[in-house]
This record gives C-alpha cells, sequence and structure tokens, in this order.
C-alpha cells in the first residue's frame, strides 16, 4: 500500500510540475517585449489545450490518489497500471509543452507559390489568416479588402500603386489599416468625389531586384498614374549573399509549410530540425544565417566591404525601378521606413536614409523618411518604439497611420496627383 501511495504521489507531483512549467512559460512569454499577443494564433491554442489537458489530468489523479488512499484491497496488478499511466502520462506532458513552440502548422497560412525568377509570389485568390487577421488576394496576386474584395483591371481609374514587401502589405493589420490604404483614404476625404484607387502590389520577403521584376511583370499591366515603392533595411539583407538569392530551398518553407502532423508536437519538432539539417548545416548554422541578415551591420556608423557591396547591388535595383517607371511615363515616390534599432538606440546610423535620400534627390524622386516623424511624435524613443514597432520591421496600426499622413501630404503636392484631385 505505501509503495502504491509513493507511485500516485510521484505521478500526481509529474504533472503538478509540467501545468506549473506551461504557466511559466506562459507567464515569461506575456512578458517578454513581443508579447503574448505576438504568438502566432495556433501557439496560443496550444498553450490554452496544454492548460486544459493538465487541469483535467490533474483532476483525475487527484481522484486516483483519493481512491488508492483509501482502498482497503488492490488488484495486484494496479502498481503495473500507474507505471504505465506515469509513463503515458509524461510523453502527453512533454509533447503538449513541445507543441506550443512547434505548434501544428495550418495550410491555410501559407499563401505563397513558386514563381521561377522571384523564387515565390501570392498566391491569386487565396484567403489566409496572420496573426487572425484575414488577408484576401484578388485574381492578381494582389491584397485586397477582405470585406468587399474585388480585381483591379487596367484602366479602372486613377490608381497608386504600392510596391513593396509586407509593410507595403500590411502584415498583421488590415486592409484598410495599410499606410497605402491610409494615405489614399485621407486624400479622398480632403477632396471628397474625386476618385483614386490604392493598388497593394506587395509580396512578403521581397526585396528591390524581386520588386522590380514585379513591377515590370505585372505591375505596368495595371496602368497606375502614379508608383510607390516602399524601402526598409531588410531589402538589403539578401544582397549579403548574392549567389544564394531566392534559392527554392529557402523558399520552400512558406511554399510548403510540411506534413499535417497535427498529433504531435514532438514530431513537428524533430521535422523542423531535421529540415533544418538539409537546408542548411543545422540549427547553429540556421541561425548564424538569420544574424548574417540581421541589422546590426546596417547600422553600424562604419560600413563594411560587404555593406557597401549589397548597397550598390541594391542602389541597382533601385535604378531598374526608376528607369522603368520614367520610360513608362508614371512618376515614381520613395518612402523608406526605419527598423526597430534606429528608434530604439540613438546612436544607430541613418547612413541608411541618407543614402536613399541622396539617390532620391539625384533622381528627381519625392522622398519620404517615416524615421523623423515617429521620433517627432514621441521623443522619448522607448515610447516611440511601443508606438510605432510591432517587430523588428513592421509597424503598428497608429505606425501606419503616421506613415499615411507623411505620404498623403507628399502625394498632394505631385503635379499627376493634383491633377487627379482638380487642383
Amino acid at each position: 500500500m505505501d509503495k502504491l501511495r509513493r507511485i500516485s504521489l510521484l505521478i500526481l507531483r509529474i504533472d503538478l510540475a509540467a501545468a506549473a512549467i506551461v504557466v511559466l512559460a506562459l507567464l515569461i512569454a506575456s512578458m517578454t517585449p513581443w508579447g503574448i499577443a505576438e504568438f502566432a494564433p495556433q501557439q496560443q491554442r496550444a498553450g490554452q489545450v496544454a492548460l486544459l489537458v493538465h487541469a483535467a489530468a490533474l483532476f483525475l489523479l487527484a481522484i486516483a490518489f483519493v481512491v488508492v488512499r483509501r482502498a482497503a484491497h488492490l488488484p495486484a496488478r494496479l502498481p503495473q497500471l500507474l507505471l504505465a499511466l506515469s509513463l503515458l502520462v509524461s510523453l502527453v506532458s512533454c509533447d503538449l509543452l513541445v507543441a506550443i513552440g512547434f505548434p501544428p502548422w495550418e495550410p491555410e497560412l501559407y499563401n505563397f507559390m513558386y514563381h521561377p525568377v522571384r523564387g515565390w509570389t501570392n498566391v491569386p485568390g487565396s484567403r489566409s489568416l496572420e496573426s487572425g487577421i484575414p488577408v484576401v488576394m484578388d485574381a492578381m496576386g494582389m491584397r485586397t479588402d477582405e470585406e468587399s474584395p474585388t480585381t483591379q483591371r487596367a484602366g479602372d481609374g486613377p490608381s497608386i500603386l504600392f510596391v513593396g514587401d509586407s509593410l507595403s502589405q500590411g502584415w498583421h493589420v488590415r486592409y484598410r489599416d495599410a499606410f497605402g490604404v491610409q494615405a489614399v483614404e485621407i486624400l479622398k476625404k480632403r477632396y471628397p468625389g474625386r476618385d483614386l484607387v490604392p493598388l497593394l502590389g506587395a509580396t512578403a520577403g521581397y526585396d528591390t531586384a524581386q520588386e522590380a521584376h514585379w513591377l515590370e511583370d505585372i505591375g505596368l499591366k495595371l496602368k497606375p498614374r502614379v508608383v510607390v515603392l516602399q524601402f526598409c533595411l531588410n531589402d538589403v539583407f539578401a544582397s549579403f549573399n548574392p549567389d544564394k538569392l531566392w534559392e527554392q530551398r529557402f523558399a520552400n518553407g512558406w511554399i510548403h509549410p510540411g506534413p499535417p502532423l497535427c498529433w504531435s508536437g514532438i514530431g513537428r519538432a524533430i521535422y523542423t530540425w531535421k529540415h533544418l539539417a538539409r537546408t542548411s548545416t543545422g540549427l547553429l548554422a540556421e541561425g548564424a544565417r538569420v544574424e548574417w541578415f540581421g541589422v546590426s551591420e546596417l547600422l553600424k556608423r562604419q560600413e563594411s566591404s560587404r555593406v557597401r557591396d549589397a548597397w550598390d547591388r541594391t542602389m541597382k535595383s533601385l535604378d531598374r525601378i526608376e528607369s522603368t517607371c520614367r520610360k513608362a511615363g508614371i512618376p515614381l515616390l520613395l518612402i523608406v521606413f526605419p527598423v526597430a534599432d534606429q528608434i530604439l538606440d540613438a546612436n544607430a546610423s541613418a547612413l541608411s536614409q541618407a543614402r536613399l535620400k541622396a539617390w532620391a534627390s539625384q533622381h528627381g524622386v519625392p522622398f519620404v523618411d517615416v524615421l523623423p516623424e515617429y521620433l517627432r511624435r514621441y521623443p522619448d524613443r522607448k515610447e516611440s518604439h511601443r508606438m510605432f514597432c510591432k517587430d523588428l520591421t513592421h509597424p503598428t496600426v497608429e505606425g501606419h497611420r503616421v506613415a499615411g499622413e507623411l505620404l498623403a501630404l507628399e502625394l498632394e503636392q505631385m503635379p499627376v496627383v493634383r491633377s487627379i484631385l482638380g487642383r
């Protein structure tokens, strides 16, 4: 009887410890700079399932413990059953904990498909969820209003085409909150009755070379009146290793998210480790590659030769976009977003913005730098970061709103927009 009680108590302690780990992990995550709200929806669900299952297990095991304690006669095989149950409970507990870090894949979250030149592109007509926010692509693979999806065609009216990456697409914000849509809405409110259409011709993860090809391949067919090119410092990252641009093995993680191992967090973790081992040389090398593509080197006041070479390649892509627009007779505007470190760190270099401003001035391209306005509105850098930065590169809804206001002011000064607005 004492042995059985000890075994039962051990099982109960194992599950109590597992439940405490789950609660502690979720509490720690909620206090990180990203916050628990930044967990993907499937991660939040995995955490909730873990808590519910552990609570149910605790309840049942507590009842079992009381029964074992009070029973006068117990079956001979009960110790073996309790040991087997303890192993099963431990395995399930471990799997639930791992599942928070490796939640089930949801195919609807992935709306990319392979492209032979750009590596990947948006799936036309796809519907997906990003942190619980619906994202709808039209028949041309451009994000459209989820509440009233439409397909833009050439000649549908005066349009402003926004070319860029996930920032222009409105990553993790609703369509109406994207800075391009907000800028156009501001102009339409100032000049009622004037028709102006925003076209979000952006794809998450693109750099300027991919954007240049998309503009030539698809963007010009829309016959926009103005092209707004959005730039973020991560546009320079890929140029650090130009021989590895858009390799299918890197894009493959987006295009094919993996097998539906929804039954096991451990199974998904093993698959991820093996997948990383195939695509590079293991987790450490993968982490080094991410750091290699990081912003830290770009923000140093003394530029390395690698950064200068990367900028040379990026500038060639910018020249290509400017040349494409000029030959098509379409005015170009450049808007530049900061990365979070440029807001938080007063010593972070602003050479990137200065370089882009000089390029815009040389080519007669209107230029909008969002960083000074962020800091003007909130001089305290930590407060400015909290208000405007969702993560390293993506703005919050408020960040989009401020950028949209700046952009509307600049667009209003462009002759072609003034003629559309009847000024």
